[in-house]
């Protein structure tokens, strides 16, 4: 490659990180400036449209905010859902007797599909209780090892000797769905697999952190944000909640309306306290 073809190159790749640079340096607060302040920011409203970590919010006071949605966010996604838009790959929580085999002896009649967190894990316990509680314990390994049955926490369980084990025992169940057909499914919960058959009209809960379910019209309510002092129409939610308008389904979608997406935030004006907005609170 002859010598000012790759002179060249060097050239216009360094012009790139130039370029590069100093748009990343519109969102970083120069040495020596002052942190902006901000204040407390809440509202409840309906969304007008989202994309990836913003949404468009219109208040109950008639004003228009857009929202920025913090990556550490707590985001709740609540609501109901119809049968068919569960799947193999979600999560679903539901309590039942269950048999040493490791089958539900009745069809679950509700369930709430759920985004696993540190507090609300995978897993499985007595009815009425949680890894969560104070002072909770496994007895006997809770459904004890059920992979070949789920012997010790449903034979033993605390009974007399010689005092013969109930057939079924009452647990609360948290785990991934690994088979769905014709309203069987077969759930992971971590210590093995649990097979239910969902009732003809169940009641499906939802609670999840993916928020690309929600659609225009659904509520939104950004309990923790914070804003600009006097800087009206634009905030960061660090804790909310949506709820939606109507049943998850896999039936035909009402088509959405996006804000267009973008590959870098936008540009603002030098001394513009928004451009230090976002990096402040990455700081903190």
């Amino acid at each position: 490659m002859p010598i000012r073809i790759i002179f060249l190159l060097f050239v216009v790749a360094g012009l790139l990180l130039d370029v590069v640079g100093a748009e990343a340096q519109n969102f970083r607060r120069p040495a020596g400036r002052e942190k902006p302040k901000t204040e407390p920011f809440s509202g409840d409203g309906s969304v007008v449209a989202l994309a990836a970590g913003r949404v468009q919010m219109h208040t109950i006071a008639d004003q228009n905010w857009m929202i920025w949605i913090a990556p550490e966010a707590v985001i709740h996604v609540i609501g109901t859902a119809e049968p068919d838009f569960l799947r193999t790959g979600m999560c679903i929580r539901f309590t039942a007797n269950i048999d040493k085999n490791g089958k539900a002896n009745a069809p679950v009649e509700q369930l709430t599909l759920f985004t696993p967190t540190p507090n609300a894990p995978i897993g499985v316990w007595p009815e009425g209780m949680s890894p969560s509680d104070e002072g909770y314990q496994d007895p006997n390994g809770a459904m004890g090892g059920m992979q070949g049955g789920m012997g010790n926490g449903m034979q033993g369980g605390g009974l007399a000797k010689n005092q013969p084990a109930p057939q079924f025992a009452r647990y609360t169940v948290a785990g991934r769905i690994t088979r769905a057909r014709s309203g069987k499914f077969t759930v992971n919960c971590g210590r093995g697999l649990v097979e239910i058959q969902l009732a003809e009209q169940p009641e499906i809960k939802i609670d999840i952190v993916d928020y690309s379910v929600v659609k225009p019209n659904d509520r939104i309510s950004v309990t923790k944000g914070k804003m600009f002092p006097g800087q009206m129409g634009i905030a960061q939610a660090q804790e909310l909640t949506f709820e939606l308008s109507e049943p998850l389904t896999l039936g035909k979608k009402k088509p959405v309306r996006t804000i267009p997406s973008r590959t870098t935030a936008p540009r603002t004006r030098p001394g513009d306290p928004q451009q230090s907005f976002w990096v402040a609170d990455e700081e903190q």
